[in-house]
């Protein structure tokens, strides 16, 4: 597909150290779904947010996948799933990876449904602990055969290919779903310290703009903010306010691939005092400031 000024997410190897391949995948924002695949030897993809559901089907090697702050390795064969909105980001890259990626619009899958709530019954879509999906070989088989069916559907379009692939999606959630009733397998449940520090990151990412004070979040996780510092630094070896300032890290990263966007205002919108003092909060993680970032 044409690249296109007004893209859903830009993926670039971000190590700098070596040169390697570098992935840019893109996808304009009026595209109501698209199928591309992920093959390459980069081993970093750069922080992104996505405008279109994404389904994603690892059918070779491992990755290691961030969705605003959970962390999940995934090896093939597996699903890996993301909604509009969260940030992506992936920490590390097998060579040998193949991944056929699904992406679809809400209002597009909902055209001609009565039920405009449809879906978000599928709740995997939005917590973060379902994001990935371990798949056994018949049903990694399953899911190949539809993915290789929607291709053969838009390639080249027809005039019935958006009902075909509407069907098809509601397929794909419909079965994900059914896995996911019955994953009674231990690997979801977790201590309670974890299960804390999970929804410590997960409101975190959810309430960063407005909310920096531990207080804020010891609040609404009925502990006080002493045992919810000590359970974090225990849990993950990075304090609280780490957490915090990795999630506002990753909001600048994605807010200075927007060009449109001086660095004054991204200084505004993630809530500093001014320029100076979000350039050197910048700097002082990356090693490098906004406007370097922005154009390397």
């Amino acid at each position: 597909m044409a690249a296109s000024s007004d893209t859903v997410y830009d993926y670039s190897d971000m190590s700098g150290k070596e040169s390697q391949e570098i992935v840019r995948f893109e996808i304009t924002r009026d595209a109501p779904f698209f199928m591309d695949k992920l093959s390459s030897s980069t081993t970093r993809i750069a922080a992104h947010r996505l405008t279109h559901y994404a389904i994603s089907l690892l059918c070779a090697g491992e990755l290691e996948i961030e969705t605003d702050l959970i962390r999940n390795k995934v090896t093939a064969p597996a699903l890996f799933i993301t909604a509009p909105d969260v940030i992506r980001r992936f920490n590390r890259i097998s060579a040998d990876i193949d991944v056929r990626v699904l992406f679809f619009r809400k209002d597009f899958f909902l055209e001609n449904r009565t039920d405009i709530y449809y879906l978000d019954k599928f709740d995997f879509f939005d917590r973060k602990d379902r994001h990935v999906i371990p798949l056994t070989d018949e049903s990694y088989a399953r899911f190949l055969n539809y993915l290789d069916l929607i291709e053969a559907k838009v390639q080249p379009p027809s005039s019935r290919s958006s009902e075909i692939v509407r069907s098809f999606i509601n397929i794909l959630v419909n079965e994900i779903d059914e896995i996911i009733s019955h994953d009674d397998s231990p690997k979801h449940q977790k201590s309670r310290n974890d299960q804390l520090l999970f929804e410590f990151k997960v409101l975190v990412s959810e309430n960063y703009h407005d909310h920096r004070q531990l207080s804020f979040y010891a609040d609404k996780l009925n502990v006080t903010p002493k045992h919810l510092s000590s359970v974090i630094k225990q849990a993950s070896g990075r304090t609280a306010n780490e957490w915090i300032n990795e999630m506002i890290l990753l909001e600048a990263q994605v807010l200075l691939k927007n060009h449109d966007l001086s660095i004054a205002q991204i200084a505004e919108i993630l809530s500093f005092t001014d320029t100076s003092h979000f350039g050197k909060f910048f700097k002082k993680r990356t090693g490098e400031g906004p406007s370097a970032y922005r154009n390397s």
